[in-house]
Order: C-alpha cells, then sequence, then structure tokens
C-alpha cells in the first residue's frame, strides 16, 4: 500500500484498516479510474473521489463483508446510482470469492448476484447454493438459470428471493424455471426496473403454455408476493402456473397502462387465477399501485 493510499485511509477514521486490502484496492480503482455505464449518471469530480469513495463506500462494504460474501465485490463497486468496473483481473476476483466462502464454513449465505455479463467466479457463489438463505438477482433471470443448471446442488433452503430485472417475455420461463428451485421460499419481488410492451398479435407468441408445467410451479410456503410490473406479468401468463397456497400478501404494481384497465385487468387475470390455488382466501391481503414506477 503506498503512503498515499495509507494517509487518504487515516483521514477517513472510520475504522476501515482491517478491511480486506483487495477491497481497498478496488475502491482506489473508483477514486482515480472511472468508467461509466452509459446509463449511469453523476459520478463524484475526480480530485474528490478518494476521500468521498472511501468515507461513503466503506460502511456499505463493511455490512456486506460482515454479513454475505456476494458474489460481484470486485466486478462493480457500488455506490447508489453509480457503479465503476474494477481493474482486478478475474482469476484474483474468482480466487478471493472462493476463499471467502471456503473461510465461512456451512453457515447461511446471504448473496448478490449480478448476472450482467460473464463473470466466471459466480460458479463458487452457484456451487454452495443449499447454504443461499436469501438472494437478490440482478439482471436476465435466463443467465441465472444457465449457472442453476451447473449446480449438483439446489438453493432448497432459500426463504427470500428478489429478482431485479428489465421485463422481456423471453424471462418468462426463465424464472418458472428458477423457481423451481426454491421450495423454502418465503418472500418473492419481483422488481421490474421497466416494461417491455407488443402489440396483442405478438405477446401471445411468448406466453408460458400451461401444458409446459402441467403440475403448475408450487411454492408451498410463499407466504408474500410482489409484483413490480403486473402488465408484464399478465401477458407472460406466468399467474396461471404459479400455485401459492400459502399466499397472505399480494402486492402490485403497473406503471405502464392506465389506471381503469389494470385495475379490471390485475383483479381478474392476476388475483383471480392466483386465488385459486389459495387455501385461506379470507386472510389474502391484497393491495395494488397503479401510474407509479417503484424503481
Amino acid at each position: 500500500m503506498t503512503p498515499f493510499m495509507e494517509s487518504q485511509i487515516e483521514q477517513v477514521g472510520c475504522g476501515i484498516q482491517d478491511l480486506p486490502l483487495e477491497l481497498l484496492l478496488t475502491i482506489f480503482d473508483f477514486a482515480v479510474e472511472v468508467t461509466v455505464d452509459v446509463q449511469l449518471y453523476d459520478f463524484f469530480d475526480v480530485a474528490h473521489n478518494t476521500y468521498r469513495a472511501l468515507r461513503d463506500v466503506c460502511p456499505h462494504w463493511r455490512t456486506i463483508v460482515e454479513s454475505s460474501p456476494a458474489a460481484t465485490w470486485y466486478n462493480n463497486v457500488l455506490l447508489s446510482k453509480q457503479a465503476v468496473k474494477s481493474s482486478l483481473h478475474w482469476t484474483e476476483k474468482s480466487d478471493w470469492v472462493r476463499d471467502y466462502l471456503a473461510l465461512s464454513g456451512d453457515a447461511p449465505l446471504n448473496v448478490y448476484l449480478a448476472f450482467t455479463g460473464v463473470t466466471l467466479y459466480l460458479e463458487h457463489v452457484c456451487d454452495e447454493a443449499h447454504r443461499w438463505h436469501t438472494a437478490t438477482i440482478v439482471g436476465s433471470p435466463r443467465g441465472a438459470v444457465d449457472y442453476f443448471n451447473m449446480l449438483q446442488t439446489t438453493p432448497a433452503a432459500l426463504t427470500d428471493l428478489v429478482l431485479v430485472f428489465e421485463p422481456g417475455f423471453s424471462d418468462s420461463t426463465s424464472i418458472l424455471e428458477l423457481l423451481r428451485y426454491c421450495p423454502s421460499l418465503q418472500t418473492l419481488r419481483l422488481e421490474a426496473k421497466e416494461v417491455i410492451t407488443f402489440s396483442t398479435r405478438d405477446t401471445w407468441l411468448w406466453m408460458v403454455e400451461p401444458s409446459w408445467y402441467p403440475d403448475g410451479v408450487t411454492l408451498p410456503c410463499l407466504t408474500y408476493l410482489y409484483i413490480g410490473e403486473c402488465n408484464w406479468l399478465m401477458d407472460t401468463g406466468i399467474e396461471r402456473i404459479l400455485r401459492l397456497p400459502a399466499l397472505k400478501t399480494l402486492r402490485c404494481c403497473s406503471f405502464s397502462i392506465p389506471r381503469e384497465r389494470a385495475q379490471a385487468r390485475c383483479l381478474v387475470n392476476i388475483v383471480g387465477v392466483l386465488a385459486e390455488h389459495v387455501k385461506d382466501l379470507d386472510a389474502l391481503d391484497f393491495e395494488y399501485e397503479f401510474g407509479v414506477k417503484f424503481l
């Protein structure tokens, strides 16, 4: 570590000296070499990057280091809505993630997976899927399914799953394939960042056919379901496949269609269909928001 880095760390004074050196080096990469994603803006001025990055990023990453071996620590350093690429070689990232997972023993894992590109070290985290407790998956669910198909073990103990993706109809079967591996799920959030709309003529080509899942996809423990874009969900037909007998809370949101049409379609096509398989309808709590973009 250079004298400059040591002086900057000392100035911050927030107890970051014990963080992994690789993490600090990544933060300095963030401070000195900014690579801007075309969709991300408002980066800090380079002159203020080093101190501010250490001050603001380290507490966030300390929380992650202490609670969850995330697979994307060295792929992206996240700060609010900003992200930069780490210059560490993928083999260094892979070795670090592998070693961290080994040191964590059999402890439950809270994982964050970003399937936005080829990141080979995600395989290490997927190999430990039997230890997953909570998971957040960002990007195309197809990427997640590709990795899940490699697994010898499945996330049978996973209780909370968040999917953050830009919904396209080709992702619908991937989501169902993913959910088939998660029989212990209690909470599921489909966080749609934006919706892709198609004409009625095109839509049916992408709908999930019930005949593909003659017995449906049952999540016997799921009590909470949040749908970030109900219009997309209905057009894919996923709600006709899901079986949620223990469902207690259903939250629906749509920002792509008018309120009147959304209310009618949501009540009939989502609540009505899902409710057919809910054991205790009197206990089902349903709320909907339309014309509001949650993310």
